[in-house]
């Protein structure tokens, strides 16, 4: 019995004649066209050929992963990869040269066959882990693989099953599909096949051997004749039985006898960080689910409606497949697009603005539902807040609030400024600045800064105020109306005007800002309790630009100004209990000022 690994040039794009006229293409058998994307042609730095078949990485963002013969990659075959080889095999622009050939196929009954070059191909991978006595390498792709490919459904057995099918690629030609019996047990830790038709030759090695009844790989070709030339003859000839390695021995590898790593590390998700890449591998699953390749984009935070998509599709999904999509609950659809689905927040549901997710499944239609190609891709996104998440709007000057769905109205004091600030009641919430704020006209002087405002109206009188919070979405959502009661002058609160006057001067202010207390005609002395304690200067946009703490026992302060850009600000003194506004100018603004 030969390991294959047929040595043939790098055919060009040019047809030739088919060296195995009488193994049928598989594209006489459309029904396994699922699993024979999932094939491919390699290539190695020794110009030996072989074939391997495409395993889903389980790490996020990983490339896909080719299963293989390890003595299709070894150049010396002795069942060690020295750090050579391996340069060989992942860098194959100076050192060598290592393909991996996508959808090599030939029409059902040509006699010719297309150049190699004309297929879909990478150059370059990384070897993840082999074993020289399980005989297999696995490789991890340098790029991720073209729309036309699938990845395999693997499943994990420790005998043969019955009834099975190897796609491959005979002495490097196009792909091959090929049906055996039962299989059998060999005591050398092999499946012993024998193919009915279709049979395998050099450059077969590594072709998946799938179950008939499922469609799931659980094997690859290892071993067999070279006398079985071109494919043609009888059942009984030399060339069976066949000898294939199962997934389950592969599985666990055999690191402590030629080898490194395993399969069962790299497909249980270790790749992804932590773990030892020797250490034993746990239980294989029952399957392991192959599918389309398929990733999903879109926004990572949904505001309003927003587009999700599968680039690998940008005209639209194939004939025969099919898209699902899955959202979590504060999410719902707005409609279809060709490759993708366009959705938006729920405001209606139960749960609150925050985490969400968007997952796509392509299925295939073309195969039985035993054997449906599914795909599925997963996107993690923070969700804008809805209607019924509570806003608090707190008054700093009189220490009154107003919680949203809980009634009852907030307190404004007239003829002095109030200092109102907005709070979220959910996750993902008001950041920085964003937030914007409405006031009954006849209120007077009242302005919004993100989730702060100051509002000073001159009467008693009633109004709503509207917040539009703004969340991690950056804009405005949802507003919250806010029914506020203004109180007769001096009538709620402590109405500091009314017995000292915060000054501020120079107006406008080139170098140094002086802040200073003094008694309104007529008003009570001050005690030490009526300084303010803070004093923060911020830009128009609500950024802190200056801050200092007011000097203790003294009347006046100064709060330097000198390198900001010339504009409006606002100066906040923090007095025991409430906060003091007035408006600030740096420098000149463009354009002048007007009174």
């Amino acid at each position: 019995m030969a390991r294959w690994g047929l040595s043939l040039g790098l055919a060009g794009r040019a047809l030739a004649q088919d060296p195995q006229p009488c193994n049928a293409s598989v594209l006489c058998h459309p029904t396994y066209a699922a699993q024979a994307a999932s094939v491919v042609r390699i290539l190695t730095t020794n110009n030996n050929n072989g074939t391997g078949f495409l395993i889903r990485n389980p790490v996020p963002g990983g490339n896909p992963f080719v299963l293989t013969a390890l003595h299709v990659v070894d150049p010396d075959d002795n069942g060690v990869l020295d750090p050579a080889e391996l340069a060989l095999i992942a860098d194959p622009f100076t050192a060598g040269r290592f393909f991996i050939f996508f959808d090599y196929t030939s029409p059902c009954g040509a006699a010719t066959i297309p150049g190699l070059l004309s297929a879909p191909n990478l150059v370059g991978a990384l070897v993840r882990a082999y074993s020289a006595d399980n005989d297999y390498v696995l490789l991890e792709l340098r790029a991720p693989a073209p729309i036309t490919a699938n990845y395999a459904n693997l499943k994990f057995p420790n005998s043969p099953q019955d009834g099975s099918f190897v796609i491959h690629h005979p002495r490097g030609t196009t792909k091959r599909i090929g049906f055996g019996n039962n299989g059998s047990f060999s005591s050398g830790g092999y499946f012993n096949v024998s193919m009915q038709d279709g049979r395998p030759a050099g450059g077969s090695s590594g072709g998946p051997l799938f179950d008939n009844d499922d469609r799931r790989a659980y094997a690859f070709m290892a071993q067999g004749s070279t006398d079985c030339r071109d494919g043609c003859g009888s059942v009984s000839e030399i060339c069976n039985p066949y000898k294939f390695i199962s997934l389950y021995d592969a599985w666990y590898g055999s690191v402590s006898s030629g080898g490194v790593s395993s399969l069962g590390f790299w497909l249980s998700g270790g790749g992804g960080g932590g773990g030892n890449p020797n250490d034993p591998p746990p239980p294989p699953p029952n399957e392991y689910a192959g599918g389309i390749p398929s990733l999903l984009t879109g926004p990572t935070v949904v505001c309003s409606i927003a587009k999700f998509e599968l680039p690998n599709y940008p005209a639209g999904l194939p004939a025969g497949l099919t898209l699902h999509c899955e959202l979590s609950s504060n999410l719902r659809e707005v409609s279809r697009t060709a490759n993708g689905i366009m959705v938006e927040p729920n405001f209606n549901a139960a749960q609150t603005g925050g985490p969400g997710f968007v997952t796509a499944a392509v299925t295939n239609a073309a195969v039985s539902p035993l054997a449906l190609a599914i795909s599925r891709s997963r996107l993690d996104v923070q969700v804008g807040t809805p209607a019924n998440t509570p806003i608090t709007i707190t008054n700093q000057t009189n220490g009154t609030s107003f919680t949203t769905g809980q009634g009852g109205n907030l307190l404004i004091c007239a003829g002095q400024q109030n200092i109102l600030l907005a709070s979220y009641g959910g996750p993902g919430g008001l950041t920085g600045g964003i937030g914007l704020w409405q006031f009954p006209a006849d209120w007077g002087v009242s302005q919004g800064f993100g989730n702060s405002a100051s509002v000073s109206p001159f009467a008693a009188s009633s109004g709503s105020i509207v917040f539009f919070p703004g969340n991690s979405c950056g804009q405005s959502i949802i507003p919250a109306v806010i029914p506020a009661t203004v109180s007769s002058f001096g009538g709620c609160g402590r109405s500091l005007s009314a017995v000292l006057e915060l000054r501020v001067w120079p107006n406008p202010a080139d170098n140094d800002l002086n802040i200073g207390l003094g008694p309104v005609e007529g008003g009570a002395a001050r005690s030490a309790g009526d300084l303010p304690q803070f004093l923060r200067l911020f830009s128009a946009l609500g950024q802190l630009v200056r801050e200092s703490a007011w000097p203790s026992g003294q009347l006046r302060a100064t709060l330097s100004v000198r390198g900001l850009p010339p504009g409006v600000y606002l100066l906040h003194a923090t007095f025991a209990g409430h906060v003091e506004v007035r408006q600030v100018v740096v420098g000149q603004p463009a354009g002048g000022l007007s009174n």
